[in-house]
């Protein structure tokens, strides 16, 4: 587990991200901006892709570069805040890293369908396997069911996050009357 989480500002590349949130100085910089930049797409491999960079998105920062983090970066406190901030922000980061893969699975689901409605593959199947109507039928309500499901199970992923971050907020009130 990483030992900071950091939430992604207006940053467009790995390169500004990785001076935002580690301290790199001095005139021969060049191998620490490597390292850090290595280490942040280990870390987070969908910073490879420029889409990925949206402002209020959770990443990982690793400790184990051998920079300074800079205050943008919230680490591991032993106060009860901290560890409810950190919490906080390490379910978004599942939050969304869920949401990607969701996002995944409709668009391959989606794929598939704009596939099995193809005039011509239709064609190409039908000469090849003789009653191969029926099969090409089963296999598209298949994928209609399987994506009405997934639909259901991320409405049921939504609802939990956020029951879980109304939750949390509470205990971070309830810590501060206490």
């Amino acid at each position: 587990m990483a030992a900071a989480v950091a939430k992604l500002g207006r940053e467009k590349s790995i390169s500004t991200l990785a001076q935002r949130v580690y301290v790199i100085e001095g005139r021969n910089n060049t191998d620490a901006q490597r390292r850090a930049e290595r280490a942040l797409l280990r870390a987070n491999p969908s910073l490879s892709d420029k889409k990925a960079f949206r402002t209020g998105r959770v990443i990982i920062v690793p400790s184990d570069v051998g920079l300074a983090t800079t205050e943008r970066v919230t680490k591991t406190t032993a106060d009860l805040d901290g560890a409810l901030d950190e919490t906080k922000l390490r379910m978004e980061l599942a939050a969304q890293m869920l949401e990607e893969q969701f996002e995944r699975s409709g668009a391959s689901d989606k794929a598939t369908t704009d596939r099995l409605a193809d005039k011509a593959l239709i064609k190409q199947v039908r000469t090849a396997i003789p009653g191969s109507t029926k099969i090409l039928a089963k296999t598209a309500a298949a994928v209609k069911d399987r994506t009405a499901k997934s639909s259901q199970r991320k409405s049921r992923y939504d609802k939990a996050f956020k029951q879980a971050f109304t939750e949390i907020d509470r205990l971070k009130k309830l810590a501060g009357k206490g």
